[in-house]
């Protein structure tokens, strides 16, 4: 009995963390903040000493809307690709946007970049992009205006 108490509690804890370790929007026409994310997605973006904090992976569903429309700095873990099947707005009103890998000590630390899939109408406007992966885009469109790309690469 004690064997098999110790097999379910080993499974349940399994199961906790498997389900921590993404995100995915709901999929029914939000626009969503990265304030908004940080209370929604269970641990998977955070917020401290106002820099937001990609964590696990994180997937933009079809019909929503990550738009970010004031400066911020997002770091994401190592080996973490963004991933959007939905939208993505980054168009600070001043100042940028930066994404970031969590670790930038050596290009091992990269997070994998960001992944567009049948994604419409994304923009990135006064946004830099360093040590990531690169940017796909599969069947989506994307406007690059006032970006800086650097540092990126596997």
């Amino acid at each position: 009995m004690k064997t098999l108490r110790i097999i379910f509690l080993t499974f349940l804890t399994f199961f906790f963390i498997q389900a921590k370790t993404q995100y995915i929007t709901p999929g029914n026409q939000l626009s969503l903040t990265l304030d908004q994310l940080v209370s929604l997605s269970g641990g998977v973006v955070t917020f401290s000493n106002g820099t937001y904090f990609v964590n696990n992976t994180l997937t933009v569903a079809a019909t929503d809307t990550l738009r970010i429309t004031e400066p911020a700095v997002v770091r994401v873990a190592n080996g973490i690709r963004l991933e959007f099947s939905g939208t993505l707005i980054s168009d600070p009103v001043t100042g940028q946007v930066i994404f970031t890998a969590a670790d930038t000590t050596t290009s091992a630390t990269n997070f994998k970049g960001f992944r567009f899939e049948d994604a419409p109408a994304n923009l990135f406007r006064n946004t830099v992009v360093s040590y990531g992966g690169g940017i796909q885009l599969i069947a989506s469109d994307a406007v690059f205006d006032q970006c800086v790309f650097r540092k990126n690469g596997s």
